[in-house]
């Protein structure tokens, strides 16, 4: 019997045993959180399977109970009983062989899937089988969300290698209420194909929105509770390390007024020097000393000297009124203030002079008047 016949017909009868890539397994415990069973398994397969308990061939699965979340790759068969005397089957003659045992097929594993989820014992469920969908057998695997694959898979043989000669394709299908995240996980490995239900599509849909809201509420819940502070930064990261409420008493007190990038207490908020009004963002560093100062990576404006005579002489004027000398970059925003109010307003010099003086100048706390 060549390679592909092995592969596609009847590996349980042959004894051969074709296990599946690790990545779709991964997906599984990636849906259901983890595998608590493997009903047709081995040691071997379950090194990268990770179920919590598994049936081999020796501890028949299906005439065990099966409880909690399933993963199943069974045994490939169309299902045959055992011979009986002077047995004239031409499987019997084709194989060169009888056969004393009946062996299962795949219609006796789907039912079986379906009387223990049924039950309530399988919580949830996935299994990969091949897509055989004008088969009796795969008529309740139909009904289920399912995905196909994109391109054929090749199974593990038992030397651990890949095994050419697949010349079928396979399909995954789920058990259980989680839908969305099946489809959230194995779309990316294949499509992912819902049955339609009239009338029961907007329920369906609802639920599952409901329940990822749900999910997503108790992370957050989580993050919360491992929070070090009774307030936590809206921007921190999960797991991150969170300091003292406020930086400048290290108090956990309410943090009522933003400096920059950091959050103080009212108390050590008043306690800082003026904030720089140039124009560049600020942000508080503390010293060495203790002492707070307004530090920038912003570099300052250049000075421009190609503003009109009329601007220059309305800056001069408000100027006049003060007793300190800007810097070279809040003569530049004057200037700007005063060119803008020009062009776009039709302001007189002095309603213009007025408005620098009380709205810039007294705000930069260097104008005396």
């Amino acid at each position: 019997m060549n390679n592909a016949i092995l592969v596609n017909q009847t590996s349980a009868e042959s004894g051969f045993e074709y296990y599946t890539p690790h990545e779709w397994t991964d997906a599984a415990r990636e849906v259901m959180g983890s595998i608590d069973l493997d009903p047709a398994s081995c040691d071997f397969a379950n090194q990268w399977i990770g179920a919590s308990r598994i049936f081999t061939k020796d501890y028949d699965g299906l005439q065990q109970e099966w409880h909690g979340r399933v993963w199943m790759n069974h045994p490939f068969h169309r299902g045959e009983t055992a011979c009986k005397a002077k047995c004239k089957k031409v499987t019997c003659k084709r194989r060169g062989h009888h056969i004393t045992e009946d062996i299962p097929g795949n219609a006796d594993w789907i039912n079986k899937l379906l009387t223990e989820y049924q039950a309530g014992r399988v919580t949830e469920a996935i299994i990969i089988c091949y897509c055989s969908s004008s088969e009796t057998w795969f008529g309740p695997l139909l009904k289920q969300p399912q995905c196909f694959p994109d391109g054929r898979i090749h199974y593990i043989g038992e030397d651990g290698k890949k095994v050419q000669g697949n010349t079928k394709g396979s399909v995954i299908s789920y058990f259980g209420p989680n839908v969305a995240r099946f489809a959230e996980v194995f779309g990316k490995l294949g499509e992912v194909k819902v049955a339609y239900q009239p009338g029961r599509q907007l329920a369906d849909i609802s639920a599952v929105l409901l329940n990822m809201i749900e999910q997503r509420a108790s992370e957050l819940a989580q993050q919360y509770a491992s929070a070090t502070l009774e307030h936590r930064p809206d921007d921190a990261e999960p797991g991150e390390e969170i300091g003292p409420c406020c930086p400048g008493c290290g108090q956990n007190c309410d943090h009522v007024e933003l400096a920059g990038y950091r959050t103080f207490c009212q108390p050590c908020y008043d306690k800082l020097p003026p904030f720089p009004k140039d124009g560049r963002g600020y942000n508080p560093e503390q010293q060495a000393d203790g002492s707070w100062l307004w530090v920038t990576d912003e570099p300052e404006p250049q000075q421009q000297h190609n503003w009109p005579v009329e601007v220059k002489e309305i800056v001069e004027l408000a100027l006049d009124q003060c007793s300190e000398v800007p810097t070279d970059a809040f003569y530049n925003q004057l200037c700007d203030e005063a060119n803008r109010q020009l062009l776009t307003n039709g302001f007189d010099k002095e309603s213009i002079v007025a408005d620098l003086v009380n709205n810039m100048l007294k705000d930069n706390e260097i104008c005396a008047a």
